[in-house]
């Protein structure tokens, strides 16, 4: 069986007609994929969690018809929400991190401008193609939200209310063990390792520190980990 294409993108439905108008998502199916009348695409519905298989019923370089054959509810989105909270990193590892954690099904990604954070700048156009990407690249009918860069003690405050707040810790004894938990915040140091200022910090605010194993992680490679934890709720 043929892979059915699946695409995260605006789109309107009149009873059982689909018509798609985004230039990007008609140039991809149109120009790029080269598909014709009769075809299957799933498209995504962001807001109820569906997955909608149309078949292509009128192609222009404008705008695609379909006929809707059948929605279900997407399966693959994880139960538990993850906002991952990690150290700006350079360009290509951050991107990095923000396609797997974006695979894996965290809900939003804040990035951090730390005390030992070396680059600063990112841009959050591409970090949003990136995760809208690897989102339908997972079968995921969620796209994490990026954030602009903020401070620890930002990124802290406009993530509450939540169940648990993880402060991944290389210092940390052992590993982290499962907990219990519907709405997880897990924040991530950078390469040189988080300021004594920020560990103190994270104590006063009763973060729970957890260890992502005994070896040295680089930055990205730990971010990967911890969201893998956090969205199977085993931090």
């Amino acid at each position: 069986m043929s892979k059915i294409h699946r695409f995260i993108t605006p789109f309107t439905i009149n009873e059982k007609i689909v018509v798609i108008d985004a230039p990007d998502t008609v140039k991809q199916i149109v120009s790029v994929l080269k598909m014709k009348k009769g075809e299957k695409i799933i498209l995504v519905d962001t807001t109820k969690f569906l997955d909608i298989e149309v078949a292509l019923s009128e192609l222009s370089k404008k705008e695609i018809k379909g006929n809707i054959l059948k929605e279900h509810k997407n399966k693959a989105t994880p139960k538990i929400e993850v906002i991952l909270c990690a150290a700006i990193l350079k360009k290509e590892h951050f991107e990095l991190l923000v396609e797997k954690a974006s695979e894996i099904g965290v809900t939003q990604i804040i990035p951090l401008i730390t005390d030992r954070t070396i680059k600063k700048d990112i841009r959050i156009d591409r970090l949003e193609k990136i995760a809208k990407e690897a989102t339908e690249l997972a079968g995921l009918a969620r796209v994490p939200e990026i954030h602009e860069p903020v401070s620890m003690k930002n990124a802290f405050a406009y993530t509450a209310p939540h169940d648990a707040v993880f402060f991944c810790d290389t210092e940390k004894e052992g590993i982290s063990k499962p907990h219990s938990y519907k709405k997880a915040v897990i924040f991530v140091g950078p390469e040189g390792g988080w300021s004594e200022k920020e560990m103190e910090f994270a104590t006063q605010n009763k973060m729970t520190f957890v260890s992502l194993g005994v070896t040295v992680f680089r930055g990205e490679t730990a971010g990967i980990i911890a969201s893998y934890k956090g969205v199977y709720g085993l931090l």
